[in-house]
């Protein structure tokens, strides 16, 4: 009898043991997920940091990004390539082409270091005009700017030089130029993907905010087509609370309420992007030809 008490108050101890072992990996499981938020926006270190897109621009457009300066020092960029840019100038919005000499647009107010901060230009390749917007509001309008040719894209630097140090969030790329109605509507909220007229489509929620993203270097495009223009990382240290996915971002209401008609077509498995008249028997749009008909 004296053994099987003993026996008894030796599993009640362990399962004591047990059930403090389970409280304790719990909590710490616990304290783990909240620590490991996802990322909301990408940090730069105003060093080396850029994000490298695989598109241009032709025409008239749109460019649109959530910044957070942390400092402005030179002349960061912000969405810049060889012959377009958005930058700082002495801590003032700034926007232009540098085709034939450098023509830019300038806010007058200086911005706040650790704000955040919605940044628009358009350029109406018919007039000439383009358009700086702070915050949903036009600052600042130029006309007979000159035409431009751009082959790609950066985010936070300007011909291999020119960092932007602090946060970017929600860039958007159209080939339209949006009134500033549609800009101050929209800058608030995440888009669908389906607008008419949107190029490329970044929102950042990637990573795990500050922690180890060694393996996200991709930069998706969130764009509903064919091809996705995922933009990379280049020289990011991906870990810590700088040079890395971070968060907070802007203070954004969800998604943005419209809907947009869209339809995706694919053939053989192989998207079959729009206004493509290039028959191809990848996609299944030619069949080839035949010399005789089977009876």
């Amino acid at each position: 009898m004296l053994q099987m008490l003993q026996h008894l108050g030796l599993c009640m101890r362990n399962n004591v043991n047990a059930y403090r072992l389970i409280a304790i990996m719990s909590f710490l499981f616990a304290v783990q997920t909240a620590s490991a938020q996802g990322g909301q926006a990408l940090a730069f270190d105003g060093t080396n940091d850029y994000v490298s897109l695989p598109t241009g621009l032709s025409g008239s457009y749109t460019k649109e990004v959530w910044i957070n300066p942390a400092s402005f020092t030179g002349f960061p960029n912000i969405l810049s390539g060889t012959g377009t840019a958005i930058f700082l100038n002495a801590g003032r919005l700034a926007a232009g082409h540098a085709t034939g000499g450098f023509t830019q647009i300038l806010d007058a107010a200086t911005l706040t270091a650790g704000t955040w901060v919605h940044v628009a230009v358009t350029y109406d390749a018919g007039t000439g005009t383009m358009q700086l917007y702070k915050n949903g509001v036009l600052v600042q309008t130029a006309t007979s700017v000159s035409a431009y040719t751009e082959p790609f894209l950066e985010i936070g630097r300007y011909s291999g030089a020119n960092n932007f140090n602090g946060s970017i969030d929600e860039v958007r790329l159209w080939n339209t130029v949006r009134t500033g109605a549609e800009i101050s509507g929209s800058m608030g909220c995440e888009l669908t993907g389906d607008e008419p007229g949107l190029i490329a489509y970044y929102n950042f929620n990637q990573g795990v905010a500050g922690g180890t993203n060694t393996g996200v270097t991709t930069l998706n495009d969130l764009k509903d087509g064919c091809t996705a223009l995922n933009g990379t990382l280049n020289n990011f240290a991906l870990t810590g609370t700088a040079s890395n996915w971070v968060t907070p971002g802007p203070t954004l209401s969800g998604t943005c309420s419209s809907s947009f008609a869209n339809i995706t077509v694919t053939g053989n498995g192989n998207c079959i992007n729009y206004a493509d008249t290039s028959p191809s028997t990848v996609d299944f749009t030619n069949f080839g030809d035949f010399g005789t008909l089977p009876i």
